[in-house]
């Protein structure tokens, strides 16, 4: 079962940090807030999840995720109507933001539910069908992703700086190319049956000044393919300048040195941070 704390304004900040901490995400009600007021309380989660990586498109570094029409051209699924599979936001960097925040300005009329699934559900499924041995290879830099400009290869699984326990994973689509050796399609093909199965993740349907604030190194999140105008804020917090939460899960004490003994616990240490400016 997914934890999904929900609070409501006004709330103090240990009720916002301590249901993220139980939780890895968060539901946040602005009942009798005005629009305007809903977005400034959104801009002001900074304070608690680190400093916003801003995108250049607006003026308060968010992001407007909508369907821009057949006008727009867009390769890119969050820019249209469609069905979104679960996926990892920024997947494409070797650290992908910590934190996603998406405040609805518009609901559709019909369909476009938020998807949530836990990778650490998933983490557990592939231990019990497949053991730790089988598990510890999803720390290999196996997955390789392209969507220009850019292309990475990385791990599902990987370690952050806490040793906690982080996944990040894109699908194919009309933008990205996956490839990866024939050796691990087994592996593959259990991640994605966990994936499309409905019962291992939640849908939400976010109404005009909700938030939801979720750990993107730990939940995957999509979407369902939706009807009207759809308009929901995105924010990615940097866990920076701030004393935030600590991102990701605890894994299995055996899979755990397992993945030591191969060297692969340290791969972000060892690559570094990049955070390429894509959606």
């Amino acid at each position: 079962m997914i934890g999904l704390c929900r609070i409501a304004a006004p709330f103090t900040d240990r009720d916002l940090v301590q249901g993220f901490e139980e939780n890895s995400a968060v539901l946040i009600d602005t009942p009798g807030s005005s629009m305007e007021q809903a977005k400034a309380l959104f801009l002001g989660l900074e304070r608690h999840y680190g400093t916003i990586i801003r995108d250049e498109s607006t003026r308060e570094g968010w992001y407007e995720v909508s369907d821009k029409g057949a006008a727009a051209n867009s390769r890119y699924v969050a820019d249209t109507s469609g069905h979104f599979s679960l996926h990892t936001d920024r997947a494409f960097s070797v650290m992908p933001p910590p934190y996603i925040g998406l405040l609805c300005e518009a609901a559709a009329s019909s369909g476009g539910e938020s998807l949530l699934a836990d990778a650490a559900a998933l983490y557990q499924y592939i231990l019990s069908e497949a053991g730790g041995e089988a598990l510890a290879r999803l720390f290999e830099p196996f997955y390789t992703l392209r969507r220009c400009p850019f292309q990475v290869q990385r791990p599902l699984f990987f370690y952050n700086d806490h040793g906690r326990i982080c996944f990040a994973y894109r699908g194919k689509d009309m933008a990205t190319e996956v490839s990866f050796s024939p050796e691990f399609t087994p592996l593959m093909r259990l991640v994605e049956a966990f994936l499309k199965e409905p019962a291992n993740s939640v849908k939400l349907q976010l109404a005009p000044g909700q938030i939801l604030l979720v750990d993107n190194h730990r939940f995957l999140h999509g979407r369902s393919k939706f009807q009207g105008r759809r308009l929901l804020l995105r924010l990615y917090f940097s866990r920076r300048n701030c004393e935030a939460p600590v991102t990701g899960f605890t894994g299995d004490e055996q899979t755990d040195r397992l993945v030591e003994a191969r060297g692969l616990h340290r791969w972000v240490s060892d690559k570094g941070e990049s955070l390429p400016l894509t959606v």
